[in-house]
Parts: C-alpha cells; structure tokens; sequence
C-alpha cells in the first residue's frame, strides 16, 4: 500500500477516534469512581459472555458482507479486511450520528477502498437489512410469538411477510427487473447524486440511458458474485 493511501486511511480513521473518545467521555465523565468499583459486584462470566458473543456477532457480520461483496482480484485475508474497517466504521458512525449516516458513508464514502460501484454497495446493504429483520421477526415468532399481544404479533407477521418477500424478489428477481427498473430511472434527470449512486466506472461506448444502473438492478451482480451469500 503507498504512503498516499495510507495516508487517506489515518485521515479517515483519526475523526471517528476522537468522536468515539469524546461520546465515551460525555457518557462517563459524570459517573463517579465507586460506581466503576461497583462493577465487582457483577459476576464476570456474564461480562465475559456478552464480550464473546458481541465479537462473534461483529466478525461473522465482517465475514458475511465480505462474501456479498466482490473481491475485485484481492486476496481473501485482503478482501475481508478492507470490508471489516469499512463496515466497522460504518457501524461506529450509526451509533452516533443520526439518520443511518453510517451505511451512506460505507454506500458513497467508501466506494473507492472497496473498488465497487456504489450501486452494488447499496444492493448489499438492502440485502443486509431484510436478512436482519427476517431472522431478528422468525425469532421473535417462534420464541414468545405465542405469549405476545395481538398488535405485537400482527406487526411481527406484517413484517416477516415483507422481509421474506423482499429477500425473494432480490435472490430470485434481481435479473427480470433490470430492464423495468432501469426503464424507470433513465425518465429521471441524470443529476450528480444520480450519476454517483448509479454508475461504477461506465465504459465510452455505453449510451446515456443505458448508464444510469439503478441500485435495485445491482442487485443481480452483487448476488451473483457471492455465492456463499444464497445460502
């Protein structure tokens, strides 16, 4: 890696450093020593625990959208570290700033280091997002379904039906709505944001209309390349 790059990288990873030490400091900084000390009380398995299981839960998050992402002819240990930092960042960043600020970094920021058109990152998050709701509503159902009110149970069967729909429309369908879709967006004014969320790097003999590559469209080329991820 050149200096350059190695200097963008510290650039990028400086500002959440400093965010997260000063969120840490705000959160902390009224709580009084005896109450760390208190802490002792707690049995320490249960903090080991939930350390154990939050870090199996971040790498195989790393692992999973390193398998949807394409690799773009890096090795495998290179691959899944650049996809590790980003998603970490993004993660970090949607902890404490509002409005999912986080997955627009890793869509529009990021798209450089991981050598993909925004398009296909923004097909993996969708991807991300309906298999968490999916997985997070069947445990839901299946657990304590049974013993929650009728509005809960409503809402938790609304929205495994959508999650479930969602993932077959984008593991099965991705292909047949290239062309409606792509139909659809070429009515709309290529405007900068458009060009930068839709286009990767679009050869000289590619034709206007047929450049602008909607996200959901993406969808096919992204699922495509990561085999591991249909499972």
């Amino acid at each position: 890696m050149s200096a350059a790059a190695n200097s963008r990288n510290l650039l990028k990873t400086i500002p959440g450093l400093l965010i997260s030490a000063f969120f840490l400091w705000y959160t902390f900084h009224n709580i009084p020593l005896h109450g760390f000390r208190a802490l002792r009380a707690v049995h320490p398995v249960w903090i080991l625990g939930v350390l154990g299981f939050t870090a199996a839960s971040y790498t195989l998050r790393c692992v999973r959208w390193s398998q949807m992402m394409p690799r773009n002819g890096r090795s495998l240990h290179a691959h899944l570290a650049v996809c590790a930092r980003v998603l970490m960042t993004s993660l970090a960043a949607n902890n404490i700033l509002p409005l999912r600020i986080g997955d627009i970094m890793r869509i529009f920021t990021y798209s450089d280091d991981l050598g993909t058109a925004p398009s296909v990152i923004l097909s993996t998050v969708i991807l991300e997002k309906l298999l968490d709701i999916f997985v997070l509503v069947l445990l839901f159902v299946s657990t304590v379904g049974s013993i929650a009110t009728p509005r809960l149970r409503l809402i938790a069967n609304i929205s495994l039906a959508v999650s479930a729909i969602g993932l077959l429309i984008l593991l099965v369908a991705a292909r047949s709505l290239q062309s409606p879709v792509q139909r659809l967006f070429a009515r709309f004014p290529a405007g900068p944001l458009l060009k930068k969320s839709n286009t990767g790097s679009p050869s000289p003999s590619t034709p206007p209309a047929a450049s602008v590559s909607p996200a959901r469209s993406s969808c096919s080329s992204s699922l495509s390349s990561s085999g591991p991820a249909k499972a």
